[in-house]
């Protein structure tokens, strides 16, 4: 049987080299190349069309959704199994509507991921473990914000300005402020320092 060719996207170094080591003790699967950026992604499915990527949901400049979507838009036999620090529910169904097969968090251990992957590669969904809230398999607590509303939020809990957010996004100035100022009140965060310690304990301050 022909092992699973698999490539890496992911801004960090460091984290492309870790999975590589980790991926070289799965016997079903090959590494076949890494990316460190989301259109490098896209544009190394047309060019080696590998069997899987395992994909950063936050690289910059093109936002993991996009780079799910247009991915399976060039090549629909190419599975998405996202790796990201980001657990809430909103990416998680964003993630999946557009085309992804698997959601795994950066948290988890790595047999996680590889269940994910070898679920993948048979056609089959997974979500990790970490998502699920108890033996019953109940749903985390979903944030009534919506992914963009989050997304924003998570930016400006970073430090980046609204003008920045605008371009990142594509988005007008004035758009960046309403989604912050909806998110801000959907989640019950009144001030900075609650929007800071918010953002510590859901991650978002680490690489995602």
């Amino acid at each position: 049987m022909s092992r699973l060719r698999i490539m890496i996207a992911d801004d960090h170094e460091t984290v492309r080299q870790g999975l590589r080591a980790l991926f070289e003790s799965v016997p079903e699967v090959e590494v076949v190349h890494e990316v460190a950026d989301g259109e490098a992604a896209i544009q190394a499915v047309r060019e080696i069309a590998p069997d899987l990527v395992v994909l950063d949901l936050s690289m910059a400049p093109t936002s993991g959704l996009t780079v799910i979507k247009r991915i399976r838009e060039n090549r629909r036999h190419t599975k998405v199994v996202v790796l990201t620090r980001l657990r809430e529910g909103g990416y998680v169904r964003e993630a999946l509507a557009a085309g992804a097969s698997a959601y795994v968090l950066k948290q988890s251990p790595f047999s996680e991921l590889q269940r994910a992957v070898l679920a993948a590669a048979r056609g089959e969904q997974h979500l990790d473990a970490r998502l699920w809230g108890s033996p019953a398999n109940t749903p985390v607590e979903i944030a009534p914000a919506s992914p963009r509303e989050l997304d924003v939020l998570c930016r400006a809990a970073r430090g980046q300005t609204n003008k920045d957010i605008a371009q990142d996004l594509e988005i007008a100035v004035k758009t960046v402020e309403v989604h912050k100022s909806n998110a801000m009140k959907k989640l019950g965060l009144r001030s900075r320092s609650q929007l800071i310690r918010y953002a510590f304990l859901h991650d978002w301050l680490l690489d995602a």
